[in-house]
């Protein structure tokens, strides 16, 4: 009895204080993300497996090199210890990507209450960044940028914090926020070294004590940057240019997607209106951020240091165009329209999030039930594999006691040019080229590809047989040197003859 009024009590909306409803709106978004991917089948999605084994690194297992670069301890590392020990590997960081995205709606809902003298309108806003669609992508393919970018928004919400005079607070989560972007994800960390100038000079372009806010800022900033500088042995091995990273083609071009064109376009039209109506200026800085972000996604590159600064700030600027947008609602429509036009607003959302996850889902599965049984099978040895995801499940889900590697879709980063040339035999790729001694170099003692990786992927790389996909991977059970293991759905195992014995 005194359970059930204590729940009518906090649910009953008009009484209910206001962080209530915030924590039962995240705990409701909670259990959405959750409901998803606790009925997702198999390995979740790309990132889970380079997780995991930055996981088994931070806890003592050897670094087997296949990262592409030396991910900090908490990127998620140490975060996500604690639900791989208590639910293991699969279930564990499935319920990690339920919860990760979680501290970013919270930041994001510190900075609109901050910005918004209505908190009705922080909280409109905070349930349409909510569901934005670009997160169920993120929910698929990996939620550390995301987890990070909390302490982005947290470093945004101190400068603005200073911008208005709450100088001691602002500084304090300046200081804080940076660093721990830094030791959280490289990523964001770039972003934020590309992104946040262009917020310090629109603030300072409009505080009113401007140079007081300019020492304040520096000052705090430089401090973060002094703590985020000892983490700088993480990022040495993921610079432009390095040979890990770098593929052939220009390091920077112009080249948007249909979407991020529509993005752009949200982002101008949202900032207009925010100058239009002259709003606060919290309100002018998320359009502004929303502009930079938009415009950042206009350009691609063929070296993925430069490429992931470039394209992962997509999946961000909903966070500063929905609060712009509903700021613009309020500001334009009669104020009894508020609440049914936020209700339909999310509604769709809500529908497309999921919608938008099964999607990413049905092609970003890289290690689906048949393919984890066929990892159970290999005991000792390392993978040649087709997937540069599923190398890395591979290497996460044994604990870093197997090592991987895979054929690429280009012509390959100088580093991994000559393994690839060693996978690429052992595929039967390659005429008269020695399987043993490619086996050998690579330490490969099994074959297991994903039949579902199409074969037009493979089409640009030099030698590479011109037939059907399907027909491409059950023709290796003819090559003469792989022994046929496992054979189910998409998963093909095969032990390389003479590796065994």
């Amino acid at each position: 009895m005194i359970l059930s009024r204590t729940l009518a009590k906090l649910t009953e909306f008009p009484y209910t204080p206001f962080w209530v409803k915030v924590a039962w709106f995240i705990v409701a978004v909670a259990g959405v993300r959750a409901a998803l991917v606790l009925t997702t089948p198999g390995l979740l999605g790309v990132d889970g497996g380079a997780y995991l084994m930055n996981v088994n690194t931070v806890l003592g297992a050897p670094n087997l090199g296949i990262d592409n670069a030396t991910r900090p301890p908490l990127s998620p590392g140490w975060f996500l210890v604690p639900f791989v020990k208590l639910w293991g590997a699969d279930v564990g960081y499935k319920v990690f990507q339920a919860v990760a995205g979680l501290p970013s709606i919270g930041a994001a809902y510190l900075l609109y209450r901050y910005t918004f003298p209505l908190r009705g309108l922080a909280y409109a806003a905070t349930a349409l960044v909510a569901f934005e669609l670009a997160q169920a992508e993120m929910l698929v393919s990996g939620y550390t940028p995301t987890w990070a970018f909390t302490f982005y928004l947290i470093t945004l919400l101190g400068l603005l914090r200073i911008a208005r005079g709450h100088t001691r607070t602002g500084m304090a989560l300046v200081t804080f926020g940076v660093p721990m972007m830094a030791y959280t994800n490289l990523t964001v960390s770039g972003i934020a070294l590309v992104s946040l100038p262009v917020a310090v000079g629109f603030l300072w372009a409009t505080a009113q004590r401007r140079w007081d806010f300019l020492s304040k800022a520096s000052m705090a900033g430089m401090a973060g940057v002094v703590i985020a500088a000892t983490a700088l042995p993480y990022f040495m091995g993921s610079a432009p240019g390095d040979g890990k990273l770098s593929y052939e083609g220009p390091i920077l071009y112009w080249g948007p997607r249909v979407i991020d064109v529509f993005y752009l376009l949200w982002a101008v039209g949202a900032g207009a209106g925010a100058w239009r109506f002259n709003a606060p200026i919290g309100v002018k800085l998320m359009a502004v951020m929303g502009l930079t972000f938009a415009g950042i996604t206009q350009f691609m590159s063929w070296d993925e240091a430069v490429v992931n600064v470039l394209f992962r700030p997509f999946y961000f600027i909903g966070y500063f165009t929905w609060p712009v947008t509903a700021w613009l609602a309020a500001r334009i429509l009669p104020q009894r329209w508020a609440v049914p036009v936020v209700a339909i607003a999310v509604l769709i959302l809500a529908t497309g999030f999921g919608w938008v996850y099964e999607r990413q889902r049905h092609y970003s599965t890289f290690a689906g039930p048949e393919i984890v049984e066929a990892i159970g099978f290999v005991d000792s040895g390392n993978v040649a594999t087709n997937s540069y995801a599923l190398a890395h499940w591979i290497a996460g889900t044994t604990n870093n006691r197997i090592d991987a590697r895979w054929t690429f879709t280009n012509p390959p980063p100088e580093r991994w040019a000559e393994d690839e040339g060693h996978v690429r035999c052992l595929f039967g790729w390659v005429a008269g080229c020695d399987p043993h001694a490619a086996a050998d170099a690579i330490g490969a003692e099994w074959v297991l590809v994903d039949a579902r990786v199409p074969q037009d992927f493979y089409n640009a790389l030099n030698g590479a047989p011109d037939v059907p996909t399907v027909a491409l991977w059950a023709g290796l059970g003819s090559v003469p040197w792989l022994e046929p293991v496992y054979i189910d759905g998409p998963a093909r195992l095969y032990a390389i003859r003479g590796e065994h014995d």
